[in-house]
């Protein structure tokens, strides 16, 4: 689901909360840090207070974009 909406251009955690799976807030925390220890994404501020974060993929994370549409 995470993949799935950072390729749709949806990069935030508001957007991945809204997505139809309805991921808990904890879980979903929980799947983004995982994801990005496995460097799938990377993450930058886009606002300082309180401190949010915007996602995008890396080449890592780009290449699972023909398995996904399977």
């Amino acid at each position: 689901m995470i993949l799935r909406d950072l390729i749709n251009g949806k990069p935030r955690y508001s957007d991945f909360l809204g997505s139809p799976e309805r991921i808990t807030t904890h879980i979903l925390a929980d799947r983004l840090q995982r994801m990005e220890a496995a460097r799938l994404f990377t993450r930058s501020p886009y606002q300082e207070r309180p401190v949010r974060y915007a996602y995008e993929l890396t080449e890592i994370g780009r290449g699972l974009h023909p398995t996904l549409q399977e």
